[in-house]
């Protein structure tokens, strides 16, 4: 049965019950963790979380997948360090130092890129470079801008540009060519008729 879970980092995510205890990588951040065992099941009413939103949700979710969503600082997911909660406490119990509120407002601008089996991932733009793991195939590869879906678009577009631009310059050089022509032609007509 599917459970859902928080990364160190605040993001919200699923995963099944067998995955628990088991290595992963946030598809978000990157960050690796250790799956934790799911909560007991809530009275109904009493701080169950929200599904994520539909127009988030991707359409087949992986082993390890989900989104980030409005209630990753509900008090009864806290189970990493530093994470804070709806009503202003940190799940830091004990220990010194500020903690960092989950802003959900500011999502990073998002990036797709294809890993070498071909699964389309999204990752923010600030992990470009970094090595990342598909939680798909679990193929380790590099997040690199040139890879990505928004690269190769903006690609195709350029060259789309550069084409019209030179088909546009082709039309004209031949529209002035053409008027040469004529008027050299007319030109042949009025020096043959005066003599």
């Amino acid at each position: 049965m599917a459970f859902q879970f928080l990364c160190p980092e605040g993001h919200l995510l699923q995963a099944e019950e067998p995955q628990a205890g088991q290595q992963c990588a946030c598809p978000y951040c990157g960050t690796l963790f250790l799956i934790p065992q799911p909560l007991a099941e809530p009275a109904a009413g009493q701080g169950a979380v929200p599904p994520p939103g539909p127009s988030r949700q991707p359409p087949e979710p992986p082993p390890v997948a989900g989104t980030p969503g409005p209630s990753p600082g509900d008090s009864t997911q806290s189970g990493f360090p530093g994470i804070r909660t709806n009503d202003g406490r940190s799940s830091r119990s004990g220990v010194g130092g500020p903690s960092m509120p989950i802003s959900t407002d500011d999502s990073p601008e998002l990036v797709h890129i294809c890993c070498p089996s071909g699964h389309e991932l999204e990752t923010p733009r600030e992990m470009l470079g970094q090595m990342a793991m598909c939680p798909f195939c679990q193929a380790p590869f590099q997040l690199r801008w040139q890879d990505s879906v928004e690269y190769r678009r903006r690609k195709e577009e350029e060259i789309e540009r550069k084409q019209a631009r030179a088909a546009r310059l082709w039309l004209q050089w031949s529209i002035a060519a053409a008027a040469v022509v004529f008027l050299g032609l007319i030109l042949l007509v009025v020096l043959s008729q005066m003599q």
